[in-house]
């Protein structure tokens, strides 16, 4: 081992993690706040409360998260940084931003984030029809009418399916959640590493993902898209990485890479 010893090793993959290289194709997109974020015209966003035109995916894929409107943009935070690593701040009250959603089913989705404010109800991330009052995926934080809050719901043909989490989220403090379908048949959640126990709110428990659902064509940030443009269900927010896998089971390993990962990047505890 030339001397270095194993947790250092350790240390050193989980800093070095890059999710483009471990899981390849079945990554749809991936946005770090450290990494080619930008202001309206193109440069990029350095300051405190510089607005957010773009965030650039780090995928390939270029699925770049966007807002054209000025009010609506989220603002870099250099203040309340997760350890050492500045954030994306979205308002609560009407940033968002959207780009065009992937293809490809069942999947996973991972957000890094704390929340600001408990208030009705924080969507972190959603997929919409965009040109109609339709949401079809939602990873959500914080529901005020359904305790424990965290959640997945998804909206099929027929039945708006919602699946409650047993950790009640605070605010203050740093979480690692995943949202993920097992095979397309149930959903699994975890939150910093710990996996929830599940209530059916509404529905069933499915793990359908997206399977049933046509012209999934916009996925949202920072709160729902409704109606083609208004947000709705607005997170108040800071949130440092997001990563989507589409079209890939989440496998026990990809879940302790992806942990240790965030552990050791955020200064996170897991379980």
């Amino acid at each position: 081992m030339n001397g270095f010893p194993v947790f250092l090793l350790k240390k050193r993959a989980q800093r070095g993690f890059d999710a483009l290289s471990y899981f390849g194709a079945d990554l749809d997109y991936w946005f770090q706040s450290t990494a080619e974020i930008k202001k309206a015209g193109g440069d990029p966003a350095t300051l405190q409360d510089d607005k957010l035109d773009q965030w650039l995916d780090q995928s390939g894929n270029d699925r770049t998260l966007s807002q054209a409107v000025d009010a609506r943009r989220p603002t870099l935070n250099l203040a309340a940084r997760m350890n050492g690593i500045q954030t994306i701040n979205f308002d609560g009250v009407d940033d968002l931003m959207t780009c065009v959603h992937p293809t490809g089913d069942p999947g996973f989705v991972i957000i890094v984030y704390r929340l600001n404010s408990l208030v009705s109800i924080r969507d972190l991330l959603t997929v919409s029809q965009g040109a109609v009052v339709n949401r079809n995926l939602i990873c959500r934080a914080w529901n005020s009418v359904a305790i424990p809050n965290h959640l997945i719901a998804q909206i099929n043909t027929d039945t708006y399916d919602i699946i409650h989490g047993d950790t009640v989220i605070t605010t203050a403090t740093d979480y690692l959640s995943i949202w993920s379908s097992t095979n397309g048949t149930s959903y699994d959640m975890w939150v910093n590493d710990v996996l929830q126990g599940k209530t059916i709110f509404n529905g069933a428990d499915t793990g359908d993902w997206l399977d049933d659902v046509g012209n999934k064509d916009v996925m949202s940030v920072g709160a729902s898209l409704v109606g083609g443009g208004g947000p709705s269900n607005e997170a108040a927010m800071d949130a440092t990485e997001i990563i989507g896998v589409n079209r890939r089971t989440l496998s026990t390993l990809d879940r302790a890479t992806v942990t240790d990962y965030v552990a050791d990047k955020y200064a996170i505890t897991m379980g």
